[in-house]
């Protein structure tokens, strides 16, 4: 069929990849559609089969599979769409994962504009599991009797946090490929998944200057936040489960946010997922401020030294924080701009609007 449709083409518009071939291309990335990448493929795939087992092979492929941001794999998935551990899934849930694999974006029920695009997404995401119960059953992993249980069941998805998450930007991209044209224009290049089939997405979105919008509303709402809020110091503190994980794509940019955790008391610095902040006087005074303002009710008020007694002593404690990068260096210089617990980055209660045009696609 690919070969047909290549023929027919005059180029290559689809491929005829195994299951190792689609491994290789996730681990090795295939920087284009020539023989030559396809060859290069095929070379890696036959590594991957002498190397290891076909066990090994489609562990591999279930780790690698996109499923929303720069997440992927399995424990991404149950995560993402059930808040669960791999080991604590359902069959219903194992089946629904096994499906998703083939184009996670198109059965994503929490991507959409609309709650009637969300819905349909579901209603997809219903159909393909059952129709990998169906196979299930044919195959003899299922008896009669839990097949006609499980397909009479509805998905309960439950979306979980996971170190990997998307954005509103990554979210706003996701869901303008999921509407006309780009659903027939992938298929008609056959092109199963977006998120690997390495498209270049050109936007007029400046991120600088989003970054600095967000910035300036999560920051300078803290200015704010205590004259609202009964108990400042808590507005610092985040959930331990929230404590930075290592990650080397997070950049600290000035104006990023991340969450920290003690690294050193003295000098007082911090571990962010990808480096070290240095707490400087400059923020242990202003988030003195913001606890004054909170006792006082007042914008005016500031903060003595039991204030920064108060700060020091939650930053030495090891409760994980959030911070905001002031300046870039060695090491960086950050800021606690978080007094108002509702307005932290991640919990839904103020918002930057911005126009994303997709203007261009360019396939790689």
């Amino acid at each position: 069929r690919a070969m047909f449709r290549n023929i027919s083409a005059g180029r290559m518009v689809a491929g005829g990849s195994t299951l190792t071939q689609q491994t290789a291309k996730n681990l090795y990335y295939r920087p284009d559609r020539s023989l030559k990448s396809k060859w290069t493929e095929l070379l890696n795939a036959l590594r991957l089969e002498a190397r290891y087992s076909k066990e090994d092979i489609i562990e591999f492929y279930a780790n690698q599979f996109h499923v929303s941001s720069n997440g992927r794999g399995l424990g991404i998935g149950a995560r993402y769409f059930f808040d669960k551990t791999v080991d604590e899934l359902d069959t219903l849930e194992c089946a629904f994962l096994a499906g998703l694999v083939k184009a996670p974006a198109r059965y994503n029920p929490f991507v959409g504009q609309t709650p009637e695009a969300r819905s349909q997404a579901r209603k997809r995401a219903m159909e393909r599991t059952r129709y990998v119960l169906n196979r299930m059953l044919a195959e003899g992993f299922l008896t009669e009797a839990v097949h006609k249980d499980l397909t009479s069941q509805e998905l309960v998805f439950q979306k979980g946090r996971f170190q990997y998450e998307s954005n509103v930007v990554l979210d706003e991209v996701e869901s303008r490929l999921s509407q006309a044209p780009f659903p027939a224009l992938f298929a008609s290049l056959d092109i199963d998944n977006p998120s690997t089939a390495g498209i270049s997405i050109v936007t007029t979105l400046d991120e600088p200057i989003q970054r600095g919008a967000t910035y300036g509303l999560w920051h300078h709402l803290s200015e704010i936040g205590p004259v609202l809020e009964s108990d400042a110091l808590a507005g610092f503190r985040l959930a331990d489960n929230e404590a930075p994980r290592f990650d080397p794509s997070r950049k600290m940019a000035e104006g990023t946010f991340h969450a920290a955790k003690l690294a050193t008391k003295d000098p007082l610095t911090l571990q962010l997922p990808s480096g070290i902040c240095l707490v400087d006087n400059e923020a242990i005074q202003r988030a003195a401020d913001i606890l004054a303002r909170s006792k006082a009710a007042s914008l005016w008020a500031k903060g003595g030294s039991v204030e920064r007694a108060q700060v020091r002593e939650l930053l030495v404690s090891g409760t994980p924080v959030m911070v905001s990068i002031r300046t870039t260096g060695e090491p960086a210089v950050c800021d606690l701009p978080a007094a108002c617990p509702a307005c932290l980055p991640g919990r839904v209660t103020c918002f930057v609007f911005f126009y994303v045009p997709l203007l261009s696609f360019t396939f790689l």
